[in-house]
C-alpha cells in the first residue's frame, strides 16, 4: 500500500514509532522501508528545524547583529542535530534492514531457482517428447523405418534436392555432414516449434521431426 506523502517526508519521525512497536514481520518491513528514506527525511528535518529556529529568532531578537549571529548558530545546530539524528537511526535500523534485505534476496534466489528449474524441466520434456516422436517410426519396425526414408530419397536427384532444402530450412551450410551439428540445430528448432511453447506449431513440429529423420538416414547411409 502506498504511504501518504506526509508520512514519506517525516519518515525519520515515524521511524521511532516503528522501532517501539512490538516485534513482528510487518514492523520489521516498515522499518526496512523507512530505513531506505532516512537520509532525505533527515535532510528535510534539518531544514524545518532551521526555519523553526529562524522564526523564533525573528520573534524574540530585535538587534540585527544578534539575529545574524543567531541565524549562523541555528544553521550549524540544525545540521549537527539532523546528522546525529540520522546516524543514530542508521545504527539502530541497520541490523533489521540487513536482515530483511538478506531474506528478500534469499526469496528472490529461490524464485529464480524455481524459474530455471521449470525451464529445465520444460526443455527436458521437449527433448523427451522429441525422442519419443522420432522413436515412433521405429516402434513398429526398424526395417520399415529405413524403407520409408529410403523410398523418400529413392531418386538421387530429388534426394539431393530434398537434403538441400532441409538444410536450408535448418539454416545450416549446404555442405554440412556432421550429424551432431544437425542435431543441435534440430533441438533448438524443436524448442521453438514444439506445441507446448508459446509460439509453437504442431504441424511445423511434425515436419521438423520428419526432416531430421530424413537427414539422419541420409548421413548414416
Amino acid at each position: 500500500m502506498e504511504q501518504p506523502f506526509f508520512k514519506k517526508i517525516f519518515t525519520c519521525i515515524y521511524f521511532w514509532k516503528y522501532l517501539n512497536e512490538e516485534e513482528s514481520y510487518e514492523r520489521d518491513h516498515r522499518i526496512f522501508n523507512a530505513y531506505s528514506r532516512l537520509a532525505e527525511s533527515n535532510l528535510i528535518f534539518g531544514v524545518l528545524l532551521f526555519f523553526i529556529l529562524l522564526i523564533i529568532g525573528n520573534l524574540f531578537i530585535q538587534d540585527g547583529a544578534e539575529l545574524y549571529s543567531f541565524m549562523q548558530g541555528s544553521f550549524s545546530t540544525s545540521i549537527i542535530v539532523a546528522m546525529l539524528h540520522y546516524f543514530l537511526q542508521y545504527t539502530l535500523g541497520r541490523p533489521i534492514y540487513r536482515r530483511i534485505r538478506r531474506e528478500k534476496w534469499e526469496i528472490a534466489k529461490e524464485e529464480l531457482k524455481e524459474h530455471f528449474k521449470k525451464m529445465i524441466e520444460s526443455f527436458r520434456e521437449i527433448f523427451n517428447e522429441d525422442e519419443s516422436e522420432t522413436k515412433a517410426f521405429s516402434d513398429e519396425s526398424a526395417e520399415e523405418h529405413r524403407d520409408y526414408f529410403k523410398e523418400r530419397l529413392s531418386n538421387s536427384n530429388d534426394g539431393e534436392n530434398k537434403i538441400t532444402l532441409i538444410l536450408k530450412k535448418f539454416e545450416l551450410p549446404l555442405d554440412t555432414t556432421d550429424i551432431k551439428v544437425v542435431k543441435r540445430r534440430y533441438l533448438k528448432l524443436a524448442q521453438k516449434y514444439h506445441p507446448d511453447m508459446p509460439n509453437g506449431n504442431a504441424e511445423l513440429f511434425k515436419q521438423l521431426v520428419m526432416d531430421f529423420e530424413t537427414l539422419k538416414y541420409h548421413f548414416e547411409e
